[in-house]
C-alpha cells in the first residue's frame, strides 16, 4: 500500500508560516531590546561616617628576681613561669558614627605559652563575654 502525500492548501500554509514567525519575533524582540538597553545600577551611599581604632598591650608582672631586674617585663620576651607572678592585659576598642548604633558583640582572652618551638599551649583565662 502507498500512501499519497496529503495536499495542504497554499493559504493554510502560508498562515502556518505567519504564526511561527510572529511568535519567534516577540520573545526576539524583547530580548535584544533588553540586551542593548543599558542598565543603570544605583547605589545608595549611607548618610552617616565612621571610624574605629584597637589596641592591645601587656605586660608581665614578675617576681623579685636577679635575673630581669625589674618586676615588670614587656612583650616579646621569654619567662620562667616560677618567676610570674601574673600578667596584665589591656585591650581598647573605639567606634565613632555620626547616627545612633547598637552593636552587639561578644569578647574572651586567651593567653598562648610557648617555649620556641618545643612547647605551646592555649589557655582560656576570660570565656566568651557577651556586650551590647
Amino acid at each position: 500500500m502507498r500512501l499519497k502525500p496529503l495536499a495542504v492548501p497554499v493559504r493554510i500554509r502560508w498562515a502556518v508560516v505567519a504564526a511561527l514567525v510572529l511568535m519567534a519575533f516577540g520573545p526576539g524582540y524583547f530580548t535584544v531590546r533588553d540586551y542593548l538597553t543599558p542598565t543603570k545600577v544605583i547605589f545608595q551611599v549611607p548618610d552617616w561616617g565612621w571610624s574605629q581604632s584597637g589596641e592591645w598591650d601587656h605586660f608581665v608582672l614578675m617576681a623579685p628576681n636577679t635575673i630581669y631586674g625589674t618586676r615588670e617585663v614587656g612583650p616579646n620576651r621569654e619567662y620562667f613561669s616560677s618567676l610570674v607572678e601574673g600578667i596584665e592585659a589591656r585591650f581598647s576598642y573605639t567606634l565613632v558614627i555620626d547616627a545612633p548604633a547598637r552593636i552587639d558583640g561578644w569578647y574572651e582572652v586567651t593567653a598562648k605559652l610557648a617555649a620556641g618551638n618545643l612547647f605551646q599551649e592555649r589557655t582560656l583565662l576570660t570565656p566568651k563575654t557577651p556586650f551590647s
